[in-house]
């Protein structure tokens, strides 16, 4: 706006006495600067140093890799010899060895009584061992008083022995075990033979006594190479996110929401949150290891893959003293599996490149070459919230479980093929991935007459998902006179083998033939365990007269919801082989899943024949007011008149 004559003078006054005021105030701090610069000692210009450095190396020139799995490398020849063509393809770094590791494999240059003009190195394999253990382990039991509901809770540790009583149930539901750690490689040989031995024991005698009621799916060889979702053969295996609330697709119009789950000008909202707790497990395993089209073993053959998937689950809910049964098709349980064979042959060269190999490079390991992958994944949650409330403002939130557990372990191993491998000891091949989602939800609810709102103490999701893919198909015959007099060859530390060898047709077009020489055994076992156990045993009380006292008002309470998740994958990546065996052939696929919905009243398990028969009902008015016995589970709340020591006693556990 437009100013007077008058005004404005006064204005520009104003603003040249604040310029100077703070040019003044600026001046006073530059000189304080300049004294104290002034106070302090000149040290001088900076110290320049010129380093120079020399080497008698330079950098040689550039050897480009050629297609396949070898390149040819010329090195200056000693004077007066000859150039010697080196085939390598990349350096060996061995395992560390000793105390505490697995001693790496001794790796035998080539001797010559004389330097013969040329040479050629192929590379060994490393070996890898891992053992990974995760272990998640939560108590989260809430305690939230808001009101006085006039009746005791039960102490949530009363409900521990029936969480244990599941945790049993579900090991006598498993056939198999699982194995402990290896000390060592021939423990590692044990392990693969006795879960071969128990895969081929399950599959003559049976299964033996089991949990009464639960439902079990078995199966071995091609029907458990079938895609099994709860025992039936199904087209693809299904997707976490179409079963899973907390892994689905994001909601738009869930985005929108405010806190409390509602978008504005909805009618107002109290919600209580319980559950909603999310345990998950996740691994995958990938190896392109060792592999190649022939494969000769003096010993034994042994392939196995075993799938075992176990969901138990007691979820007896009480409302205002009424009993809900009907859990089982709101509770959902899924395991779902996939063992899988993919055919991957070696590519076949035509036109000249047919002929039979000019050269045989051996490379030799003593000892055992080992591919050992042992990943345990545990979540142990006890989430039993107590909670007595009453709704005060226009809307509450209030959350005392939504908690979440993950454990994610991923590995991928990479090695060589060869042409020809021989094998002195075994082949033990075996994959393993055990699954089990131990889940008690026994919730129990009171609320007053008046109440309208929605109630969920059900809606769990147990999900396993677990698959075996094979890439290569191995096909195992018997020992030939041919590949036995090989053996001895390379096992002797020589090269030249009979044209019956270099003759196979699995080998035409091959220029120089890789071959591996093993003294010891080929361990390939891949193990994967994961277990999920939640007890999540909620109590809630809600206020009558709150429902009664907002109008329009929606109350919402979830005791429910929990997800115990476990996803696990092995894929195993080679080329199709043709195996001669010396020491006959194991192979086998096991397929187990087994379900059980537990039926007792909660207290039953736990050996409490003193305790009435009602007690289970203990959130009904006056159930147990004159029981002595329930006196022993009961926690009682606290006096409306008194004052916590904590002013956070009422709101955090």
């Amino acid at each position: 706006m437009l100013l007077d004559d008058k005004t404005e003078l006064i204005a520009h006054f104003i603003g040249l006495f604040g310029l100077n005021t703070e040019a003044a105030r600026l001046r006073v701090e530059y000189n304080q600067f300049l004294a104290e610069r002034a106070a302090t000692a000149d040290l001088g210009g900076l110290l320049n140093v010129t380093v120079n450095v020399s080497s008698p190396y330079a950098l040689g020139d550039y050897y480009p890799f050629l297609p396949g799995p070898y390149s040819a490398l010329t090195l200056p020849p000693a004077s007066g010899a000859a150039s010697w063509p080196f085939l390598f393809s990349s350096p060996w770094s061995p395992l560390p060895g000793g105390p505490g590791h697995f001693g790496a494999p001794a790796f035998q240059a080539p001797t010559f009584a004389a330097m013969p003009e040329f040479y050629f190195i192929v590379p060994p394999p490393s070996s890898m061992a891992t053992i990974t253990v995760q272990l998640n382990s939560l108590s989260d039991q809430d305690h939230l008083w808001d009101f006085d509901p006039g009746f005791p809770f039960f102490d949530p540790a009363s409900f521990d022995g029936l969480l244990v009583s599941l945790v049993s149930a579900a090991d006598a539901l498993d056939p198999l075990g699982f194995p402990a750690y290896p000390e060592d490689e021939d423990a590692m040989v044990d392990t693969g033979l006795d879960i071969a031995h128990a895969i081929k024991g399950l599959k003559e005698t049976g299964l033996g006594p089991s949990v009464e009621g639960a439902d079990i799916h078995l199966a071995f060889d091609a029907d458990a190479s079938e895609v099994t979702v709860n025992g039936q053969t199904a087209g693809e295996l299904p997707r976490l996110s179409d079963h899973s609330e907390a892994f689905a697709p994001s909601d738009p119009d869930a985005d929108a929401a405010g806190p409390s789950g509602v978008l504005d000008g909805d009618a107002p909202v109290h919600n209580v949150v319980a559950g909603d707790n999310v345990l998950i497990n996740e691994a995958h395993l990938i190896t392109d290891w060792i592999d190649a089209p022939v494969i000769a073993v003096l010993g034994g053959v042994y392939f196995a893959n075993a799938i075992s998937q176990i969901n138990v689950w007691h979820n007896l809910d009480a409302v205002n003293g009424g009993r809900l049964f009907a859990h089982s098709t709101v509770d959902e349980a899924v395991s779902a599996a996939s063992i899988s064979t993919v055919a991957n042959a070696k590519p076949v060269p035509s036109g000249e490149a047919l002929g039979a190999p000019a050269h045989v490079a051996v490379t030799r390991i003593e000892g055992n070459v080992v591919n050992y992958n042992h990943i345990q994944q545990f979540n142990f949650a006890n989430d039993a919230d107590v909670v007595s409330v009453s709704f005060e403002g226009s809307e509450t939130f209030i959350e005392a479980g939504g908690n979440l557990m993950s454990n994610f372990a991923s590995l991928l191993g990479l090695g060589f093929h060869y042409d020809l491998i021989i094998v002195g000891g075994s082949i033990i091949d075996v994959s393993f991935l055990s699954q089990t989602n131990v889940l008690l939800d026994n919730d129990n609810v009171h609320f007053g007459e008046a109440f309208g709102g929605v109630l969920e103490t059900s809606g769990n999701l147990l999900f396993n998902s677990a698959s075996i893919t094979d890439i290569g198909v191995d096909t195992t015959v018997e020992m030939t006179a041919a590949y036995s007099e090989a053996a001895e060859t390379a096992a002797k530390g020589g090269d030249d083998f009979s044209d019956a060898i270099l003759s196979d047709a699995a080998f035409a077009g091959t220029g120089v033939m890789s071959v591996l020489y093993i003294s010891g055994n080929l361990i390939d076992i891949q193990l994967v365990e994961q277990t999920n156990v939640l007890g999540d045993a909620d109590q809630v009380a809600v206020a009558a007269r709150t429902v009664q006292g907002a109008d329009g008002a929606t109350i919402q309470v979830t005791t429910g919801g929990n997800e115990l998740i476990n996803v696990a994958s092995v894929t195993d990546a080679g080329v199709d082989s043709t195996i001669y065996s010396a020491g006959g052939t194991y192979s086998d696929a096991v397929l187990y899943q087994a379900e059980f919905i537990a039926a007792d009243d909660p207290l039953a398990i736990q050996n409490t024949s003193d305790l009435a028969s009602e007690a289970v009902l203990f959130l009904a008015d006056g159930i147990l007011g004159d029981d002595p016995a329930a006196a022993e589970y009961a926690i009682a709340p606290p006096a409306v008149t008194e004052t916590p020591a904590d002013s956070m006693e009422t709101v955090l556990a």
